[in-house]
C-alpha cells in the first residue's frame, strides 16, 4: 500500500498524471503556510492544498484567487499576490501606484478611483476619480468585459471577461457613462474609449483566458485520431503556469529573494525574504529508492491575511510502474533558520 512519510510539518501530496508525452509521472507536492508579523513564522495553521480552482464567488464570473495546485510541475515560478491597494496613512486619494519588488525587478500597477467615460462634442474624456482610501486587486477591476454588437452578437474581451472598461470596434452602446477600469498598467494607461490594453494585476490567470489559453494546444480531428487521450503535440507546458505574464520566473525562483511590497498593506511598505528551504525527496518504487529534486513553482502572497505560501513540487516517471509506488519519503534537507516557529 502507498504510504507518505511526512516529517516536515508543511502539506504534502501526491499526484499522478501522464506528463506531456503521455508517459505516466507522479509528481510529490510540498506546501507551506507562514505568517507575515514582522518577521516569518510558521503558521500554526498549514493551508490544504487546492484540488480545483477558488474562486471569490461564482466561478468563470469571478477573479481566481487559487488556481489549482493539483497538477504537473510547472516550468517556472508563478507568484501571486491577494488583496487591496491602500493609501498611504488612510488619507483618500484619486490614485495611487502599488509594486512588487522582487530582487531587482519591480512590477508597478495604477490604481485609480471609480471613473466613467464623459461624451462631449470634442470627444470623449473621463471623469475625475473618486478618492479611495482601499481598494480590492480583482479582476472585475481590470480592463476587461463583455459587450453587444450592433448585430446583436455577445463579444468578451478573451484576456478579461469580467473586467469593465471594454467597447467592441462595432458596439451598440454608448460611450457616455461607460466605466473606466480601476487597474492599469502606469506605462500605458488609457487615454481613449478605443484603446485595449493588456489587462494587468497581481492575481491568478483563469486557465480559459488568454494568454493561458494560447498554451493549451491544438484538439481537433487528427488529435482524436491519433493523440487522445493524451495532450496534443503543440501544447505547451507554459500553460500550466497562472501567474500574470510578468510574474512568472524562469528559471525558477529558489527563496532567499528579498520582497518588497508598497502601498500593498495598511503600513504603505511590507519587506521581507522568501524563506530558504531544500528538501530530502524520495519515491520507493519495486523496491528501489529514487531521489526526486523539487522546485519552488508558486509563491502566493495575502498581505491581508499576513499570509506566505510557497509550493514546491518534483517529478518522477513511473511508467507500467504505477501500482509499485510504495513509499514516498518527505523530509528537510536544508532548514532556514530565519523561520520562527520551526525549533
Amino acid at each position: 500500500m502507498l504510504q507518505i512519510n511526512n516529517t516536515t510539518p508543511f502539506v504534502t501530496h501526491l499526484s499522478l498524471f501522464p506528463d506531456e508525452n503521455g508517459v505516466d509521472t507522479v509528481y510529490p507536492t510540498i506546501k507551506a503556510t507562514f505568517q507575515l508579523n514582522g518577521d516569518i513564522r510558521l503558521a500554526d495553521e498549514q493551508q490544504e492544498i487546492a484540488e480545483a480552482d477558488q474562486y471569490a464567488d461564482e466561478p468563470g464570473n469571478s477573479s481566481l484567487l487559487r488556481a489549482s495546485e493539483v497538477m504537473p510541475l510547472k516550468p517556472a515560478t508563478d507568484f501571486y499576490l491577494i488583496g487591496h491597494a491602500y493609501a498611504p496613512g488612510k488619507q483618500a486619494v484619486p490614485e495611487l501606484d502599488v509594486s512588487i519588488a522582487i530582487n531587482e525587478k519591480i512590477n508597478r500597477l495604477r490604481v485609480i478611483g471609480d471613473r466613467i467615460w464623459k461624451d462631449a462634442f470634442f470627444g470623449a474624456s473621463a471623469s475625475k476619480p473618486i478618492p479611495f482610501e482601499k481598494m480590492e486587486l480583482c479582476f472585475e477591476r481590470a480592463y476587461g468585459g463583455q459587450d453587444v454588437t450592433r448585430k446583436g452578437v455577445e463579444v468578451s474581451f478573451a484576456a478579461n471577461p469580467i473586467g469593465k472598461g471594454y467597447m467592441h470596434s462595432k458596439s451598440e452602446r454608448r460611450i457616455d457613462g461607460l466605466h473606466l477600469p480601476n487597474i492599469e498598467n502606469p506605462d500605458k494607461l488609457i487615454k481613449r474609449p478605443q484603446d485595449q490594453p493588456e489587462p494587468v494585476g497581481f492575481f491568478p490567470l483563469p486557465a480559459c483566458w488568454e494568454p493561458r489559453l494560447n498554451y493549451a494546444g491544438t484538439y481537433d480531428e487528427t488529435w482524436e485520431r491519433n493523440r487522445a487521450p493524451y495532450l496534443p503535440k503543440d501544447f505547451n507546458l507554459r500553460f500550466y503556469n497562472a501567474g500574470q505574464p510578468n510574474l512568472v520566473f524562469s528559471p525558477y525562483l529558489s527563496g532567499s529573494e528579498q520582497i518588497e511590497l508598497i502601498n500593498l498593506s495598511p503600513s504603505g511598505r511590507l519587506n521581507f525574504k522568501l524563506p530558504e528551504f531544500r528538501f530530502n525527496v524520495k519515491a520507493q518504487i519495486n523496491g528501489e529508492l529514487l531521489p526526486i529534486d523539487v522546485l519552488l513553482e508558486t509563491v502566493c502572497v495575502e498581505p491581508d491575511e499576513s499570509r506566505l505560501t510557497m509550493i514546491w513540487k518534483g517529478r518522477q516517471s513511473c511508467d507500467k510502474q504505477t501500482l509499485k509506488i510504495e513509499q514516498v519519503f518527505f523530509d528537510f534537507a536544508q532548514i532556514d533558520t530565519t523561520v520562527k516557529g520551526l525549533q
